[in-house]
């Protein structure tokens, strides 16, 4: 199978959208996308919904996602990349995967930084860390 020649340009729709990215393969080598792995960058990060193949130098492929940082729609990046840890909770992913529900992923967010939290806090004695209270970021933990 070869790839056809694009005649037009690819134009990317005006308006960001919460649950959905456009990736393209520039490389030489396929792309395998696992549901459950972190994407951070752009106004969000996120967390891929299902698992794809990309072809390599593949066309502009639509990616189903969903948000793991409730309340931020701002640019950090122009650029999206993953994470050392690029794998979200079980819980998390099974919101993403099975149930396709983005307040449930939301849900499940909330519920894991929670329990990181509790954890960190009962492994270092003392006041609980400011930084602890104030996560944003699934992701990066900040």
């Amino acid at each position: 199978m070869r790839r056809q020649p694009q005649t037009e340009v690819y134009r990317p729709p005006t308006g960001a959208q919460v649950n959905k990215l456009v990736l393209i393969n520039n490389s030489k080598r396929p792309l395998i996308l696992l549901a459950g792995e972190i994407v951070t960058g752009g106004k969000q990060d996120r967390v891929i919904g299902k698992d794809r193949l990309v072809p390599a130098e593949s066309d502009p492929i639509d990616l189903s996602v969903f948000c793991v940082e409730h309340g931020r729609w701002v640019a950090t990046s122009d650029k999206f990349g993953a994470m050392s840890l690029n794998m979200a909770a079980p819980s998390v992913r099974g919101s993403a995967m099975a149930k396709q529900n983005q307040q449930m992923v939301w849900d499940q967010v909330s519920r894991a930084k929670e329990a990181v939290s509790e954890t960190a806090e009962t492994a270092v004695p003392g006041p609980p860390s400011p930084s602890l209270r104030s996560t944003t970021s699934y992701a990066r933990g900040s």
